[in-house]
C-alpha cells in the first residue's frame, strides 16, 4: 500500500444544497433532422467528419460520447445484409 495515500474521515459533499429543475425533454422534428443531415452533406468537410457522428446519433441511438469513442473495429459489418439491415456494436460504453 501506497504510504502517502490517506482515507478521508467525511464526506466532502456533506452540507451541500442544490436541485434540479425537472423540464420536457426535446425532440428533434423530422424536418429538423432532414435538415441537420442535409447541411452535413453539403460542405465536404462536414460530409467526412460530421456526418457519421449524426447518423449514429440519429438512427442508432448512440450517445455524442459514444460515438466519439467508437472504433471501426468495434462494429460487426458481417452481420449487415444487402438490403442495409442491422450494424452491430460490440461494445457498450
Amino acid at each position: 500500500m501506497n504510504p502517502k495515500r490517506q482515507w478521508i474521515e467525511r464526506n466532502p459533499c456533506d452540507g451541500l444544497c442544490f436541485s434540479v429543475e425537472a423540464r420536457e425533454v426535446s425532440v428533434l422534428e423530422n424536418s429538423e433532422v432532414q435538415d441537420l443531415l442535409n447541411a452535413a452533406l453539403i460542405d465536404a468537410k462536414a460530409k467526412e467528419k460530421v456526418l457519421p457522428w449524426l447518423v449514429l446519433g440519429f438512427f442508432a441511438g448512440l450517445r455524442p460520447t459514444e460515438a466519439e469513442k467508437l472504433t471501426w473495429e468495434e462494429i460487426n459489418w458481417d452481420l449487415m445484409n444487402e438490403s442495409f439491415g442491422p450494424v452491430w456494436v460490440t461494445r457498450s460504453l
